[in-house]
This record gives structure tokens, sequence and C-alpha cells, in this order.
């Protein structure tokens, strides 16, 4: 959004002058990057990033039964709901005071909370929750317009009697883990 904001910023601010906006071609552009990537994972690194993941869900399970409150249509379709809801206040500064304390985002507690909440209800130890992450690692990257998205697998692995510290060091541990195999 940055370089969208920029060069919006540029054009009009020209437009108010009554002057063209001066922007600069990016030096890549997304298939140079796709491109690149693409060339990078081959040989012993692709060998080495698919050895990452077979490790990291090696004991995930393919699924996670989740127990529902009505039956299922008897032709699943797309069709769906969304249900929007914010934390309240104190929450909120619960996370965030939670995630001080223990060295955290406060993404990676609500992570943990996410899944220990998804364990408990399926009565698994084991559950995978996707999440998005941008990959803009690669030099020049934040300078190109497109979507860098990626969904990565995290597993959490909580067993019944398991704290909410070691729920989060192993959140933390297979985020980082995944997003280092997601390279």
């Amino acid at each position: 959004m940055g370089l969208l904001a920029r060069d919006l910023s540029l054009a009009y601010n020209a437009a108010l002058r009554g002057e063209d906006a001066r922007l600069t071609a990016p030096s890549l552009t997304y298939q140079h990057l796709a491109t690149a990537e693409r060339k990078d994972l081959v040989g012993a690194k692709l060998e080495t990033l698919t050895s990452e993941w077979r490790a990291l869900l090696q004991d995930a399970p393919h699924s996670t039964a989740l127990p529902a409150d009505r039956a299922l249509p008897p032709v699943l379709d797309a069709a769906g709901a969304l249900r929007r809801f914010e934390l309240s206040a104190a929450a909120s500064a619960g996370v965030l005071r939670l995630a001080s304390q223990t060295q955290s985002t406060p993404y990676q507690v609500l992570l943990a909370l996410l899944g220990a909440f998804l364990a408990r209800t399926a009565q698994a130890e084991t559950v995978v929750i996707g999440t998005s992450y941008a990959g803009r690692d690669r030099l020049g990257s934040t300078e190109v317009m497109g979507a860098f998205v990626n969904t990565l697998p995290i597993p959490l692995t909580l067993p019944g009697a398991t704290t909410l510290d070691v729920a989060l060091q192993t959140c933390q541990a297979n985020l980082r883990r995944a997003i280092g195999a997601g390279r």
C-alpha cells in the first residue's frame, strides 16, 4: 500500500501544480521477481525447503473435525457468511500486555489462542492453521506492485494440559520455521 499511496500522492501533487507526474518506472516487475524465484528454487535449495516442510508437517493431521451447529447440505457450494467482531478495549489491552510479557507479537498471541481453542473444540492435540505471508524479502520486492501472498500452514501441537506459555512457544517456533521454509 505504501507504494500505491506514494505514487498517488506524487500524481495528485503534480496535478495540483498543473504538471505531469514524474513517476519512475520500477527497476523490477512482478514477472522479474516470479522468474527469479522460480530459478532460485531448484536443486539443493528446493530439496532443503521440501525437507523442512515435510519435517514441519510430518505429524500434522490432514483435516480437523470441528463440531458443526447444523448438518451439511447435500451438495456443498461456496455459499457462506461473514461474521465480523472486534475485541473490546480491555481484551485488546490484555493481548498487548501478554505479547509484551512473553516477547511475542499480538498476532502470535492470537494465533496461539486460536490454536488452543480449535484443538480443545476438536478434541485434537494438533491443528493446522493457514496464515498468509507476503514474502517480500527479496531485494527490490517492496517497489513492485502485485500480490505476493503465500498461505503457510502452521501446525500447532497442544496437548490438553498445555499452558499458554507453551502454546506461545510452539506457535512462535512453528511460525518461524514456516516462514523460513516459505522463502
